[in-house]
């Protein structure tokens, strides 16, 4: 396998053979006994570990510890404000109803076992009663490996309603179902507001709390500037450009070869020049305007000529906007076809990105900095599907700590829709030797990183291809929670999962009310044998008249063992999860919908 990285020391490669060997000798022994001394490890020792059991449950534990002291923090405060990284055009593109999108309870869940007052969640809507019901399920199940309670509360409204849920079910679901005409007006920051509005009752006399974003900004430092008790994870950087030029620099290749075309129409292919030129970086130049459209459009066709002509890749990729992880700005091959036809005129594809970024980017500036790059081939994994990894972890005083490896699946467009997330490598249908390595590339990426980029605590997580020619390929950052956060939480009970997204549109029009109660009925049914889903962010089950027609929508955890055939009940290929699970939940609904016609039930 090609791998310039060089992360694990001699030392660590030692201690990591230790481990092989106690391993070997009784594994029994080694449970028993060295599991209760990993807090005695030092940093070196516990990444080396780490490295071999990223998601075993003793040691996510014990990182969850590590990060409470590495902050000198008691108490832990999630805020999954997501609206604050999602910009207008991945709105309208493929990021409806955010409001609805909080996928906090797991993560909160392993982050807290570490935190000595435990995690209070700042939401905006409640999560449906199915998802907390059968989350308190996974509570317990932690509580009792751990035997002690996990102090834990859900702040909205200045109310704690996991209590209220756990005392009283019946008058949680009557409150969640009262939410529509209760919601306050949203705003991107509407967790941070919160947060101060009932500042005192969310840190309940803490000595210093950890408030922990869904991704790190400029906005949480000022606005929370005047708190002197809590603290926040260091800003971190989302530039493609920036992490692929400094590494460069430092002698690391697992990168695909890229240029960064600035809004100005200068193109740049190392750090120094990066620097300068987002030092000169003003407003002017990046307002939305045909004439800095075309000059934008004009210098990134010329960036994949360049890549082609002169570097002979046969394929290239754009990404129209360097900063931030989403997927909205990513131009691919396969559905842009003429863009990267060398057969036809500059000026042909220069109008083609023109017209392209004038439906696509609605923002009123338009992005500082755009990036191209050779277009990477994966390998394929078992069920065709490419192997296309997220790769997660902490960073405490500079140094690594691996969590968790996800594979995920994606669409035409380079956004992601799927992801398996396991305990063992083998379960993922991998190698140890693959995993080990991918989490040997970030610990020499945070390495590197750490002092130049100021980040040397807080989460750090990104996408790494396995190529055709056994090559890694680190593609993107993604340095905040993300999408993995929730599987990462569930494989520490050694179980497999698979994570996948439904939408669907309902053609019978409903109320408010009544589609609550079919998103209810739906999701108890999915938690239900044979199914055994989890569903999780259902907040999204207050917004599902914000589209035309209505819609349900879905965020599942699925344990491998329900995706069978039909006819045979053999395993599924991995490409043909996703159709499953959305006939599943289809068939749901129309039952749900049709039952209900008939009796002239509560839906109709």
């Amino acid at each position: 396998m090609t791998s310039t990285t060089g992360a694990v020391s001699k030392k660590q490669k030692v201690f990591i053979n230790h481990i092989n060997i106690i391993f070997a000798r009784s594994t029994k022994t080694f449970m028993g006994d060295f599991e209760k001394n990993l807090s005695k490890l030092s940093p070196t020792e516990f990444q080396a570990y780490g490295m071999k059991y990223a998601t075993q449950f003793e040691y996510r534990v014990e990182l969850a510890c590590r990060v409470a002291s590495n902050f000198k923090a008691q108490h832990l405060v999630i805020l999954d404000d997501v609206a604050l990284t999602v910009s207008k055009s991945e709105r309208a593109t493929s990021f409806f109803a955010v409001q609805g999108c909080d996928r906090s309870l797991l993560p909160a869940l392993w982050l807290a076992t570490g935190f000595e007052q435990g995690v209070t969640i700042v939401t905006y809507a409640p999560a449906n009663p199915i998802e907390l019901r059968e989350f308190l399920k996974i509570k317990q199940n932690f509580e009792q490996r751990l035997d002690r309670p996990i102090p834990m509360r859900i702040i909205y409204q200045g109310r704690d309603i996991l209590s209220l849920q756990q005392q009283d079910p019946r008058e949680y679901t009557r409150l969640c179902k009262q939410c529509h005409g209760s919601l306050p007006p949203f705003t991107d920051d509407f967790h941070i507001q919160e947060l101060k509005r009932h500042f005192d009752l969310i840190t309940q006399g803490a000595t210093r709390s950890l408030v922990f974003p869904f991704e790190t900004m400029e906005i949480h430092r000022q606005e929370l500037a005047a708190y002197t008790n809590i603290v926040l994870p260091d800003l971190p950087t989302i530039d493609k450009a920036k992490h692929n030029f400094l590494l460069r620099k430092h002698g690391f290749n697992d990168l695909p070869h890229l240029l960064m075309v600035f809004i100005d129409g200068s193109v740049i292919d190392e750090y120094e020049a990066y620097i300068a030129a987002m030092a000169r970086l003003s407003s002017t130049n990046t307002s939305h305007n045909p004439e800095n459209v075309a000059r934008f459009s004009q210098s990134i066709v010329s960036a994949i000529d360049r890549l082609h002509f002169e570097f002979h890749y046969e394929k290239v990729f754009l990404k129209l906007d360097a900063i931030g992880a989403g997927g909205w700005s990513c131009v691919s091959p396969s559905e842009n076809a003429l863009l990267y036809d060398w057969t036809q005129t500059v000026e042909v594809r220069v109008a083609y990105l023109i017209r392209y970024i004038e439906k696509n980017v609605l923002e009123e500036h338009l992005p500082s900095h755009a990036v191209v790059e050779e277009f990477i081939e994966a390998q394929k994994r078992p069920g065709d599907i490419d192997a296309d990894y997220t790769v997660c972890g902490f960073v405490l005083d500079s140094i690594f700590y691996p969590t968790s490896i996800n594979l995920c699946g994606t669409d035409s467009r380079g956004q992601y829709i799927e992801q398996w997330t396991a305990p063992k490598a083998s379960q993922m249908d991998d190698s140890p030797t693959i995993w080990q390595n991918m989490f040997e590339i970030y610990a020499r990426m945070v390495a590197i990183e750490a002092e130049p980029f100021s980040y040397k605590n807080g989460i750090y997580a990104g996408d790494i291809f396995l190529t055709v020619n056994n090559e890694y390929k680190q593609r993107d950052w993604n340095i905040r929670r993300g999408g993995r956060s929730s599987p990462e939480t569930f494989i520490m009970l050694g179980e497999p999962n698979y994570e996948a997204k439904v939408n669907i549109s309902i053609p019978t029009e409903l109320t408010c009310e009544k589609l609550f109660d079919l998103y209810t009925h739906v999701c108890d049914r999915l938690a239900q044998a044979p199914y055994h889903m989890y569903p999780f962010s259902t907040a999204y089950c207050y917004f599902c008249k914000s589209a035309v027609p209505n819609f349900i929508r879905l965020n599942l955890l699925i344990h491998p063992k329900v995706l069978l055939h039909n006819d045979d009940n053999t395993k599924l290929p991995k490409n043909k999860s996703r159709q499953k699970v959305y006939d599943i939940v289809k068939q749901i609904i129309d039952d749900e919908l049709l039952n209900n016609a008939k009796t002239n039930g509560f839906y109709s």
